[in-house]
């Protein structure tokens, strides 16, 4: 017996001077090691493609700009990691004006107007700014949103801000007129764009990213006919 213990010690002893650790340890620290590894790729990997130039950079940005209509901006002004998750209401913020969309006079009164308040409650002093109501027949904004991100407006109320009698600013469906009413404030929601760098895809898709303010957002387009097709928007 106390051979066995002096042989024990002695392992040890000589153990602790060759530096071994447990199995245990060692395992766990493979593991970790690997799971660092695996993060670190995926999180620094690169969308892989041909880099666009300097003129189709220049392009994409006078697509995203948009500044007369605002027919394209309003699409970078929300994240989403595929169109059916966008908020309209939030795409939808300022007058598209290929969409359809025209001003209601809030200062006439109509059956149209007051169907509108029914539903929202008083437009007066809803918000710090003058409120505002943009008209969007379902067929022209269907059209619109076919054009723009692939899929009508139906397939596209998940993630959407609806306007409501508690919370008024929001998208408004009335089934009597067939049309979207946008109650909002429209104020300083435009977004100048300067792309940093983008690559094209295997499978045609122009992936793009560009600051906002301290951010970087990563858009991506489908080329079309007549221009661009909106797939995702996703901050970095």
């Amino acid at each position: 017996m106390k051979r066995i213990l002096i042989l024990a010690l002695l392992a040890a002893f000589v153990c602790s001077l060759a530096g071994c650790t447990s199995t245990t340890s060692s395992s766990s620290d493979s593991t970790t090691a690997a799971t660092t590894t695996t993060t670190s790729a995926a999180t620094t990997a690169a969308i892989s493609g041909t880099p666009l130039t300097a003129a189709q950079l220049a392009d994409i940005d006078t697509f995203l700009t948009d500044a007369d209509s605002t027919d394209n901006n309003g699409f970078i002004l929300t994240t989403y990691g595929r169109v059916q998750d966008i908020d309209l209401y939030e795409a939808l913020y300022e007058l598209k004006a290929g969409a359809g969309g025209t001003f209601l006079d809030l200062s006439t009164p109509s059956a149209e107007l007051s169907t509108v308040e029914a539903a929202v409650g008083s437009l007066d002093n809803i918000a710090d700014e003058p409120t505002k109501v943009i008209k969007y027949p379902r067929a022209q904004l269907d059209a619109f949103l076919i054009r723009k991100i692939g899929i009508p407006s139906a397939d596209a109320m998940a993630n959407t801000t609806m306007a409501s009698a508690t919370a008024p600013l929001g998208l408004l469906y009335l089934e009597a007129y067939d049309a979207y009413y946008l109650v909002g404030c429209f104020s300083n929601n435009w977004i100048r764009v300067e792309a940093q760098n983008g690559v094209i895809t295997a499978d045609g898709l122009w992936v793009v990213s560009f600051p906002r303010n301290t951010d970087t957002y990563t858009v991506t387009l489908k080329p079309t006919a007549d221009g661009y097709q909106f797939v995702s928007n996703v901050k970095n």
